[in-house]
């Protein structure tokens, strides 16, 4: 019968095994991604087809539903941070005005710089799993697991954070009793998850209208207020309206020393923090590689216009920056000068959290569904897409097959739940255990370590998959030296979490224990069922054979340091690829090459010819979803012994 596709029970599309007996002619044509996939193998040859296409996906963008655009993404990113701003930075005054800007200065760079990275990924790659699919592929599938946890877990935190900041503002405002917050929570969870369920035109279009809505109200605060602004009266610390201090002093400026300025640096990361979501939403935006990475830039510019703003405006406001940096709510001042209440400045800042919180679960849901498709949760917890495999005759090439796909939103409907559930517990431990400072302060932790794995990545990127810049439409100015600088800042800003905040212990205590866990998980349970998602087969597999290529070769070399053997296995190497792949698209070459240790080990520029479609859409077609790594295979193993029973370790 020749091969033939069949549908798994998850819904994915199993190849038959791969061996020199089977491989026949035959052809077959499917639709995933919203793009129509056309592959044939013609006298043992199979080859990878172009895939049309923006790189929209059709699982979660049917034909009948809103898709958003570049301003869409700008929107998303103002709210998901935007929030930040409103309240909590202030407290890092207390190290004095001189001290806190130039740190936010730096900070805001870093972040600038962190943005544009990320936007010159998703400009190269747009997988819908954000930068966790390039971490699988610079750090390995171990901490690629972590730090996917570790980013996850950052969102969820920041929702649960917003949340518990509703229901205390709501208790203070309305003299509600504060053993209502675990109520009020669960009222705002019941109220954002349908929000979020029904999705699209609906929220999409409160997506922008909210975040127009915010920014015009900060721009309220900073013109409104900047008339009753007194810089040099009221910003040195301990400046007052009796002005009973020796002005001009730099001890005003720059208080507590190194010490005060090392805590005050977490609160920095306040106005920018989850700007790296926005790397999440690729497959939903349409024209990904543009409008995403157009989107994360100028998203990421706006808040650091707003944040230096905001920062220069309030600190030289009465009644001074001593009570500045006391203040619970910093905006009262400037609100108050210009006529309003505080109650009602308080209620005019509630919209940005539940902003900032609905924008969270937007990229919390899309990781939580990856992690899945790659098969690293517990089968209870994992969502995947749902397809129904329709087979017609007839039109195809030369077998007959043509295999189309349908997929429904449930998975992520159910990866919402799920966020949702493990947010509001996350509220339950930190009202219940009075831990509501350290759930601030746990995401900034977390954060840390996805940007510096998204760093790397890019790095990586820059250098060991060059090659692709013609293919880009975006690129940071910066270039490797500006994320250099970023990682060095965020390096920075982890030793001020770490060891200079009154609630180190516990910080310490539980990123140790959180560690030890996921660890334990992974090595008995999750490496022994992960394996590479379609996606990742698609887009990402060819950037796994380069990394595991260069790591074999670096390996050789050392063991064979000073011989004779260890010059020879680029040529050997290149001289078999070139043989079974003249063409440079034959991926079975690819895959059985790498099988026999005569190995791809060029950079991305030798494996594509500028001619060859963008690596990111071609279609890994005829592979199993379990050939899912090459480093364990026998040396000696010919091709024809390559199977689906190869595990992923």
């Amino acid at each position: 019968m020749g091969n033939q596709i069949i549908p798994s029970p998850s819904g994915k599309l199993n190849a038959p095994e791969i061996s020199s007996s089977n491989l026949g002619s035959s052809s077959f044509i499917g639709t995933t991604d919203n793009r129509q996939i056309d592959s044939t193998t013609d006298g043992g040859e199979l080859r990878a087809a172009s895939i049309s296409g923006d790189g929209q996906s059709s699982n979660d963008n049917p034909t009948n539903k809103y898709v958003p655009k570049m301003f869409d993404v700008w929107a998303l990113g103002v709210n998901v941070v935007l929030g930040g701003q409103f309240y909590g930075w202030n407290a890092g005054m207390a190290a004095g005005f001189g001290s806190y800007a130039i740190g936010q200065v730096l900070v805001g760079f870093a972040y600038i710089n962190l943005a544009f990275s990320l936007a010159e990924i998703c400009s190269t790659i747009s997988f819908s799993g954000g930068a966790y699919g390039m971490t699988r592929v610079v750090l390995g599938f171990y901490l690629g697991f972590i730090v996917a946890i570790f980013e996850i877990m950052e969102y969820i935190t920041y929702i649960s954070a917003a949340a518990l900041f509703i229901a205390s503002l709501l208790c203070d405002e309305l003299g509600w009793d504060v053993s209502y917050t675990p109520l009020i929570c669960l009222v705002f969870y019941l109220v954002m998850v349908p929000l979020m369920l029904e999705g699209n035109h609906v929220f999409w279009r409160l997506n922008y209208l909210v975040a127009i809505a915010l920014v015009a109200f900060m721009l309220w605060y900073i013109f409104g207020s900047i008339q009753y602004t007194n810089f040099e009266r009221y910003a040195e610390l301990n400046g007052d309206d009796n002005g009973n201090d020796e002005r001009g002093d730099l001890r005003f400026w720059f208080s507590g020393g190194m010490v005060a300025f090392m805590q005050a640096v977490p609160l920095m990361t306040w106005g920018f923090g989850g700007i790296e979501s926005l790397a999440l939403v690729t497959n939903i935006v349409d024209n990904p590689r543009a409008n995403v990475p157009y989107g994360i830039s100028s998203a990421v510019v706006t808040l650091f216009v707003l944040m230096m703003s905001v920062m220069f405006v309030a600190s030289a406001l009465p009644p001074g920056l001593t009570d500045f940096a006391n203040m619970d709510y910093y905006m009262d001042s400037g609100f108050n000068l210009m006529g309003l209440s505080s109650s009602a400045a308080h209620w005019l800042i509630l919209p940005g959290q539940f902003a900032m919180a609905g924008g969270f679960f937007i990229p919390a849901s899309k990781l939580y569904h990856a992690i899945s498709e790659s098969h690293l949760l517990p089968p209870f917890l994992q969502v995947h897409h749902i397809k129904t495999n329709q087979v017609q005759d007839g039109n195809s090439v030369s077998s007959g097959i043509t295999v189309r796909e349908t997929a429904t939103n449930q998975h992520h409907h159910l990866a919402i739940i799920y966020v949702s559930i493990i947010s509001y517990v996350v509220c339950l431990i930190g009202y219940y255990c009075a831990l509501s400072e350290v759930i601030g302060t746990i995401p900034i932790l977390l954060s840390l370590f996805t940007y510096l794995s998204d760093l790397y990545a890019y790095y990586q990127l820059k250098t060991t998959f060059q090659g692709r810049d013609a293919d880009q439409s975006f690129a940071n100015p910066f270039g490797i030296y500006g994320a250099i600088y970023a990682a060095l800042i965020f390096v920075l800003c982890g030793i001020a979490t770490f060891a200079f905040q009154d609630s180190y212990l516990i910080e310490i205590i539980f990123m140790v224990v959180f560690v030890l866990l996921l660890s334990v998980y992974y090595f008995l349970y999750a490496k022994h069922t992960q394996r590479f998602s379609e996606e990742e087969q698609k887009k990402l597999l060819l950037f796994h054979v380069v990394t595991n290529n260069k790591r074999k070769r670096a390996a050789k070399n050392n063991k064979n340091a000073g011989g004779r053997g260890g010059g020879g296995g680029g040529n050997a190497s290149r001289a078999s690829f070139s043989a079974a792949n003249s063409s440079k698209k034959n991926v079975l070459g690819v895959v059985s090459l790498s099988a026999s240790a005569r190995v791809v080990d060029e950079s991305l520029r030798n494996v594509t010819s500028p001619s060859d479609p963008p690596i990111e859409e071609m279609a890994f077609v005829g592979m199993c979803p379990q050939f899912n790594t090459f480093s364990n295979l026998d040396p000696n193993l010919p091709p024809s012994d390559i199977n689906s029973d190869i595990a992923l370790v």
